[in-house]
């Protein structure tokens, strides 16, 4: 048996900027809640209707949005 000292946790970062992208974040992200589902996973967006990451937020609750526009304008990635 592992112990929790050894254990890996994996760590995914990816981005999507515009509505049109979305079709390749979902598979991406239902491919990475499937194989990995304790994986942490981290989506850097922009350029997205607030709608839509509303609905992603529901679907993948396991996965944390983060706007990549700040409101004083500067981008973060």
């Amino acid at each position: 048996m592992e112990s929790k000292k050894n254990k890996k946790e994996l760590f995914f970062v990816t981005s999507c900027y515009g509505d049109s992208y979305l079709s390749f974040l979902l598979p991406h992200l239902f491919s990475i809640t499937k194989v990995s589902p304790e994986a942490k996973i981290n989506v850097w967006w922009d350029n997205i209707r607030t709608e839509n990451i509303q609905t992603l937020q529901q679907v993948f609750p396991q996965v944390t949005f983060l706007h990549a526009k700040e409101a004083d304008g500067i981008y973060r990635v």
